[in-house]
């Protein structure tokens, strides 16, 4: 895992490798993310300011077109428990743009585990 610090946001990028609909290195999407992942953290950051124990894992989902736009986004798990901060991160996703892919369509899953800067995941 790597984290990342936004005041006292930490937004960890789990060492899990995405789920894709293709076969497509990871490392496709981890460049990507991480170029884009202060806007993640800004929208956990939002999160904290209201609710300072905010806390979870917030798995999205995404679809990538041929071109590499995010045409489609949205949660496909969380226990966040804050909406706020899940239409925030989707919205965020729904900005990304991927390489262009040559492969059609590609379905991506991806977590993040968001914590506040004192707490660690216990993986």
């Amino acid at each position: 895992m790597r984290p990342s610090l936004l005041g006292l946001a930490l937004v960890w990028l789990l060492a899990v490798a995405p789920i894709a609909s293709a076969r497509i290195a990871p490392e496709f999407f981890r460049a990507v993310v991480r170029a884009h992942l202060h806007e993640i953290q800004a929208c956990y950051a939002e999160g904290l300011a209201r609710r300072p124990a905010l806390a979870g894992r917030v798995v999205l989902r995404w679809t990538i077109a041929e071109s590499g736009e995010v045409i489609d986004a949205g949660v496909q798990s969380s226990e966040l428990g804050d909406p706020l901060v899940e239409l925030c991160m989707v919205a965020r996703v729904r900005g990304w743009t991927f390489p262009a892919n040559g492969r059609g369509t590609i379905r991506v899953s991806y977590p993040f585990e968001l914590r506040p800067f004192e707490h660690r995941p216990s993986d």
